[in-house]
């Protein structure tokens, strides 16, 4: 009988080890509740009624580091909670952990910079839960000033004045003034802030997570490897480049061990960087494809060539300049001379005249690009490829038909720009659709 046990015990174990994904348990919720000060295990500050339950982003084994951004660029009203008046309730649509309430009579509003969330009304506030050390908010700044009142953790703070001006909106880019609601004063964990104003008109948020100067917080949790349950039961931070050699740097990655104990494996990025049909991303993975349409808010132009027209909306026409950053700060798309299609062609940031270009600002140490190119009657068209400024040297379209083209590979890890200008145009315009990132 024995022997039994043992051979199905066996038999469990393989077949978990074999079929059995590797997940982080999120199970774990916490329920709102009215009380101030340091929240109880399980629990988080809310004034709403019938707040629903949040993750516990305290205990899921989360990595963090510096600033985490969410934009809230568009709400959706919720049926089942209510402000404490009977106010109605909104949740921001990206945000899938349910950590930020719209309160009150606000509204989605939107100007040449795109779409932003303005309070109307006297009680109107924004609440928002978090791990972390501080809370920063992205404000539409305005030449007019505005004001609000902070709660933090239950505490009524003074009212802020903030003033503002128009210069960076009369250029047709969203603003994203960072205003610091709390950034000193917190210890690392869980927080509610309240921010209730009648005139805020905001983009976003910035969570805070320092602790000590470059330094990643590890955060408690369960995890199940192989079917084993193993649990993390310290918080613990480590230096950001800890273990890392080289001059380029590399990819870090901490893991949890079947033992219950944090390990760390490091990729660093190759010696050599190659470019064109040369580069090789054997030693480098994909961090993220950008399609050229993410690069909006909405904005457009009401002709060619005047400022304030993103990728979201790109119209047909000739000659159009184009430009937008996306959320992280640091990606970014800028065109000049463009267009959507060209003719019947597929949707891309089509190159329409000899002297168009396109440029490309990313985090990481290689990139693909697919290209399209037109029909060929009239000769083919020529485009340079330049990185960091430095030229790879010039493609002639080919064949109409999508491709990928291998741009780059081996770079120091880091931000980078890639640019592609239109040297010779003829009927067979050249388009870029996607931008494909590597990282080690």
């Amino acid at each position: 009988m024995g022997g039994l046990q043992t051979a199905h015990s066996s038999v469990v174990g393989d077949a978990l080890k074999a079929g059995f994904q590797n997940f982080v348990d999120q199970s774990a919720t916490r329920v709102a509740t009215v009380t101030t000060g340091a929240p109880a295990a399980g629990y988080f500050h809310s004034t709403i009624v019938g707040r629903a339950p949040i993750p516990d982003i305290s205990n899921d084994l989360r990595a963090s580091l510096g600033v985490e951004r969410i934009a809230t660029q568009s709400i959706m009203q919720l049926q089942n909670e209510f402000g404490s008046n009977g106010e109605p309730v909104f949740a921001a649509v990206n945000d899938d952990r349910g950590l930020i309430r719209f309160v009150g009579s606000m509204t989605i509003a939107s100007g040449s910079y795109g779409q932003f969330i303005n309070f109307i009304g006297s009680s109107d506030y924004l609440e928002v839960t978090f791990y972390g050390t501080g809370l920063n908010l992205l404000h539409t700044s305005v030449s007019g000033g505005r004001s609000y009142t902070p709660t933090i953790d239950g505490s009524v703070g003074s009212v802020v004045n903030l003033s503002g001006s128009s210069i960076l909106e009369n250029r047709g880019y969203s603003p994203n003034i960072v205003v610091s609601v709390v950034t000193t004063g917190l210890s690392l964990g869980m927080h509610t802030v309240k921010i209730q104003s009648s005139t805020l008109a905001i983009n976003g948020l910035e969570i805070l997570n320092a602790n000590a100067s470059g330094y990643i917080n590890l955060n408690t949790g369960t995890a199940y490897i192989q079917g084993q349950k193993v649990l993390n039961s310290v918080s613990d931070s480590v230096l950001y480049n800890a273990g890392v050699t080289g001059a380029k740097g590399g990819r870090v990655v901490r893991y949890l061990n079947a033992d219950g104990t944090v390990g760390q494996a490091f990729q660093a990025v190759d010696t050599t960087s190659y470019t064109l049909t040369n580069a090789n991303h054997t030693n480098e993975e994909v961090v993220r494809t950008y399609h050229y349409r993410e690069f909006g808010a909405g904005r457009t132009a009401s002709a060619p060539d005047i400022i304030g027209q993103d990728f979201s909306l790109l119209p047909s026409t000739i000659r159009q300049s184009a430009s937008f950053t996306l959320d992280d700060g640091t990606t970014s798309l800028s065109a000049y001379y463009v267009s959507s299609e060209f003719s019947t062609q597929p949707s891309g940031v089509w190159l329409r005249e000899a002297t168009a270009f396109v440029i490309f600002s990313f985090v990481g140490t290689g990139l693909d690009i697919i290209r399209y190119d037109g029909a060929t009657s009239a000769g083919p068209d020529a485009i340079q490829y330049f990185i960091d400024g430095a030229s790879l040297g010039t493609v002639v379209g080919l064949t109409q038909a999508h491709r990928k083209v291998s741009i780059v590979s081996g770079l120091p890890y880091g931000t980078h720009t890639f640019k592609m200008l239109c040297t010779v145009q003829n009927v067979s315009a050249a388009s870029v659709s996607r931008f494909i990132v590597y990282g080690p």
